[in-house]
């Protein structure tokens, strides 16, 4: 089966956040043509749900990639090597993307956000957070995915109701 991707475009501060989906058993791939360092990356991935599987088929290397999962964000790769890769969604999958080419050729300053489920943390103020996946009580009030926070006047305590992942920002337009 070939990839069916299905892409909702969200704007949050200034910067075009996409919400994908791969339906299961759906098939893609993606050509390298040269060696990618982590800091020649061209977007920003963070998995949020499903299982989907990479295979470089380029010759003899057949290098396993690692399997995309819930919390998986390739800001943790080192090193993309040149190559042809094959990759199959083995359950419903989704990802949240923030690529270079759709942000005016540029990417923000923004770290991966996860919090499991009862657990607490505090977002100080300036802090821009983007909620991909989950549930968050927030001062009593619950918030669900997708959602946006600005904290402009105080900090914000969030506690998961369920696994969170998200987007912190510390560069707006």
């Amino acid at each position: 089966m070939s990839a069916s991707f299905t892409v909702t475009n969200h704007m949050a501060f200034g910067w075009n956040v996409s919400r994908c989906h791969l339906a299961e058993g759906n098939k893609y791939t993606v050509t390298v043509t040269a060696d990618i360092l982590k800091s020649q990356v061209q977007n920003i991935t963070l998995f949020t749900k499903g299982s989907v599987e990479g295979t470089n088929k380029d010759g003899v290397t057949a290098l396993l990639v690692p399997v995309r999962t819930a919390g998986y964000t390739n800001l943790n790769i080192p090193v993309v090597p040149a190559g042809v890769y094959e990759f199959v969604a083995h359950e419903e999958s989704e990802w949240w993307c923030i690529d270079y080419i759709h942000n005016r050729k540029e990417l923000p300053d923004a770290t991966v956000f996860s919090l499991a489920a009862g657990d607490t943390t505090v977002l100080p103020v300036g802090t821009k957070f983007v909620l991909c996946a989950g549930t968050v009580l927030v001062g009593g009030v619950q918030y669900s995915a997708p959602n946006a926070f600005d904290l402009i006047s105080e900090d914000l305590v969030l506690e998961a109701k369920e696994q969170c992942y998200g987007f912190a920002f510390t560069k707006v337009r």
